[in-house]
């Protein structure tokens, strides 16, 4: 069978990062799909930095001998390459020596399981001569005229890009099957999705791993909850998660090291002092109160206070929308 895992995005920015990708490398290593009959690929993003230290390193190599697959096949995605003085870099260079770890650095035909599979990673150009990823990819169906079992790649389609920069034609390609890495939840119905929610707003209840049988039928086995956001108003009782590692959002608390006193140690995303803490009625508040109030900066406290974060282009707009009247 082929196995086909989502963005990894092994972290060590926090604490509960950390935490995340303990938890991750302790199901993959006793997964069911993980033995010597079946071959594996990650679709990209295996770290969440181009740079990382050393705990995110080691996470990669324990990751990566905790697997018994005969082949692990990489996509690589955009979070794992880096231009530094000119020169290309990707993050985990060092598991090309691996005689089980294959890395595919340009569009590529592989036999996976005896399949046909088209690889396509995000890459950087090297030189001038070489055309942007996007416009490239754009034009593959005139490269690959051939049937493909089955497509891997790490980019913006045209359907999921809302109007940005994307590859166009995909569907110009004679493929049976795709499965794309990048986006971080299953909004379309080729993307994979990523191992775990990045950030609040990427909550997704039908985060899973695609197995592919030899009649290229998927089979999709749900993955572990990884993390959840949750928030919790400041002193109330936190709310339960069944998430191997809840994060929080503590509303109403001066400071971190108040809501570590009173919850112990919890996995903290942030900590948020109340808007307004006066306990006045609007009655009460008297006019020379009301004249002192920032607008632009209540509205910037009030966007952090969101569990759901408003779209950025419409935050955007009602700042410079306040900025503007209030000057």
């Amino acid at each position: 069978m082929i196995a086909i895992l989502g963005d990894v995005h092994f972290a060590s920015l926090k604490e509960y990062h950390v935490k995340i990708g303990e938890a991750m490398i302790s199901w993959f290593s006793t997964w069911k799909y993980n033995n010597p009959e079946n071959e594996l690929i990650l679709t990209g993003d295996i770290v969440h930095t181009a740079v990382n230290g050393g705990l995110v390193i080691a996470m990669l190599e324990r990751f990566v001998n905790a697997s018994r697959f005969a082949v692990i096949h990489i996509v690589p995605g955009n979070h794992d390459m880096k231009r530094h003085e000119n020169v290309v870099q990707l993050a985990y260079e060092f598991l090309r020596k691996r005689p089980n770890v294959v890395i595919y650095d340009r569009d590529t035909v592989a036999t996976i399981q005896g399949k046909k599979v088209l690889m396509l990673p995000h890459y950087i150009p090297q030189n001038s001569h070489e055309p942007p990823m996007l416009e490239y990819y754009s034009s593959l169906y005139k490269k690959y005229p051939d049937t493909y079992d089955l497509l891997v790649g790490h980019f913006l389609e045209e359907k999921a890009s809302f109007g940005g920069a994307c590859v166009k034609n995909l569907d110009k390609l004679s493929v049976k099957k795709i499965c794309l890495g990048h986006l971080h939840t299953r909004m379309f119905p080729e993307y994979i999705g990523s191992m775990y929610a990045n950030k609040s707003n990427e909550a997704d209840p039908t985060r899973a791993a695609w197995i592919f049988d030899n009649a290229m039928n998927c089979i999709e086995d749900p993955l572990p909850v990884f993390c959840e956001y949750l928030s919790v108003e400041y002193p109330e009782p936190l709310p339960e998660s069944n998430a191997i590692v809840p994060i929080y959002t503590v509303n109403n608390c001066p400071t971190e090291a108040q809501a570590l006193r009173q919850y112990g140690p919890i996995n903290i995303r942030k900590v948020i002092h109340a808007l307004n803490t006066s306990t006045k009625s609007s009655d009460e508040i008297d006019k020379a109160s009301i004249e002192n109030f920032n607008v632009v900066t209540l509205f910037k406290e009030f966007l952090q206070t969101r569990d759901t974060p408003i779209d950025r282009r419409v935050a955007s707009l009602c700042l410079s929308l306040l900025t503007e009247i209030t000057n």
